[in-house]
This record gives structure tokens, sequence and C-alpha cells, in this order.
């Protein structure tokens, strides 16, 4: 029963990584990337660690 629910948060996690990386670029490809890339990992992390303390 927690499985699925960690599997959908993490997906939950990625997409909104995904959203937010979109939304920051704005389509201007590398140059977005290599400045906001710090802030990519950030995101991650802070993002990986929340289903474990969700359950």
């Amino acid at each position: 029963m927690q499985q699925p629910l960690l599997k959908d948060s993490l997906d939950f996690g990625v997409r909104s990584i995904q959203y937010q990386y979109i939304a920051m670029n704005g389509g201007d490809g590398a140059s977005s990337y290599a400045r906001n890339s710090s802030y990519q990992v950030l995101i991650i992390y802070i993002t990986l660690p929340l289903p474990f303390f969700l359950s």
C-alpha cells in the first residue's frame, strides 16, 4: 500500500521539477540551463525526501 503512494509522489515531484524547468527556461535553451542548473539540483534534493516525510 505504501509503494504506490511513494511512486505517485515521486512521479509528481519529477513532473513539478519538469514544469518548473520549462517555466524558468522560457524556451531559450542552454544559457538558461546553465544559469538554473544549481537551482534544479536544489529542487531535486528538496523534492525527493518529501515522500518519506509524508508517509
